[in-house]
């Protein structure tokens, strides 16, 4: 901002008829619309992924090893050799 104070050596508070608490009104508007939308965009993410119900790690229903269906439920994997444990015994994982 001081740069601006010097170049145009006009104060950008002053000039466009705004007061230091506006400006920060402002500002704090701007950050929480900023994080509203990251918080959208992450809970859209976490809908996603799906866990592992051998390992209980978490990936993207896309990027998964394998699938699974038991129960009418869809179950997604990490790698096959937790695919083979899930189909083995279903009922030990399944919950």
């Amino acid at each position: 901002m001081r740069f601006i104070v010097e170049f145009w050596r006009v104060n950008p508070i002053v000039a466009l008829g705004m007061t230091e608490y506006q400006w920060i009104s402002l500002a704090l508007v701007i950050l929480g619309t900023r994080l509203l939308f990251y918080r959208i965009k992450f809970s859209k993410e976490e809908k996603k992924m799906a866990k592992d119900p051998v390992c209980g790690m978490k990936r993207r229903r896309t990027k998964a090893a394998g699938a699974s269906q038991s129960q009418g439920r869809s179950y997604f994997f990490c790698s096959k050799s937790c695919k083979e444990k899930f189909d083995q015994n279903p009922e030990q994982y399944a919950k």
